[in-house]
């Protein structure tokens, strides 16, 4: 599985740059109290006074840490509050490795937060692998995962570390299901869940001309009282029942929370994780093309809650199709 792509390109770029402040909110974040103009006095140069300041000061905005450069615009406020000149800033002779790393530890104690060590790393990969069993989406989970650290008082680490957190506790848990599917699935039981890709005709048409597969068509429950449509969700019940009681032990042993339930049907779970495919090649129409194992095929789309418009595709496709054997 890829590394997984949470954030846009610019999120990913916002997240690990220094915020941009307002003259009120420089005034607040590089505040100089009492005790950190003592810290102030044990440093050697103004470069590194000035930098400590940032440091601070950043990361009383955002619980985060950020490496040179910093905005030119919060280097003179806060030289300038130090009374210091710009002749007096050597910015390039900043160790961003050693100096900053002691000016981090400088500020967690200064500001009573504890650093993201391995001990804070274990404990979100806990919440984190929660929150995918409830099936939260990725973004969902980065930014619960932010909370819990300010909350916390924990440092927050750069983007690139909370999104291999995440995508390693996703692959962990498609791994745990996938192991889970192969014990418990049954030949039979594999029958009856590929026959809900098969299409048909709905008692009632949604929209004309049109097939769905069988599954797009149990997800419909309608509200109306009209004998038709009556008819059809008594069919659809009579369809559910007995499969349910078929994989009612599998759905147990996934020891899915009810969130993850209904977002996951037992038939993607079946299709996504088990990974033994077979590619068909064929002509026709509403034939859909999938490039490698880690991409789903486009009638998964046709079956979430926001389903669009039919597709009709013409010419020669590659096929994937769950094997099940």
């Amino acid at each position: 599985m890829p590394r997984m792509h949470i954030l846009t390109a610019a999120e990913y770029q916002a997240f690990d740059t220094p915020p941009m402040f307002s003259d009120a909110e420089r005034a607040t974040f590089f505040q100089v109290s009492e005790s950190l103009d003592a810290m102030l006095a044990t440093l050697r140069s103004p470069t590194n006074r000035v930098c400590l300041v940032l440091t601070v000061g950043y990361f009383r905005a955002t619980k985060r840490f950020f490496a040179p450069p910093f905005h030119q615009s919060d280097v003179t406020y806060v030289a300038t509050r130090l009374g210091y000149t710009p002749e007096q800033m050597a910015l390039e002779t900043y160790d961003a490795k050693a100096t900053a790393s002691r000016h981090r530890q400088l500020t967690l104690a200064y500001l009573g937060f504890r650093p993201f060590n391995g001990q804070v790393r274990q404990a979100m990969v806990q919440e984190i692998r929660t929150m995918i069993r409830s099936h939260m989406r990725p973004k969902a989970i980065f930014g619960q995962v932010l909370t819990l650290l300010a909350t916390r008082k924990t440092a927050i680490p750069s983007a690139y570390t909370l999104t291999e957190l995440i995508t390693h506790a996703i692959r962990h848990h498609h791994r745990d299901l996938s192991a889970t599917l192969k014990a418990h699935l049954s030949p039979t039981q594999r029958v009856l869940l590929d026959a809900l890709l098969d299409k048909q005709e709905p008692l009632w048409q949604p929209e004309p001309h049109v097939q769905r597969y069988k599954l797009t068509l149990l997800k419909r429950f309608s509200q109306s009282m009209r004998p038709a449509r009556i008819k059809a969700n008594i069919e659809d019940l009579r369809v559910l029942r007995p499969l349910y009681h078929e994989v009612k032990a599998v759905v147990g042993a996934l020891d899915l929370t009810p969130e993850g339930v209904r977002y996951k049907p037992m038939v993607l779970v079946s299709y996504r994780l088990l990974n033994k495919y077979r590619t068909i090649q064929t002509t026709g129409t509403d034939v859909w093309t999938c490039s490698s194992q880690t991409t789903l095929p486009r009638w998964y789309a046709d079956i979430l809650p926001r389903r669009g418009e039919p597709y009709a595709h013409r010419g020669v496709y590659h096929r994937l199709v769950l094997s099940g054997r």
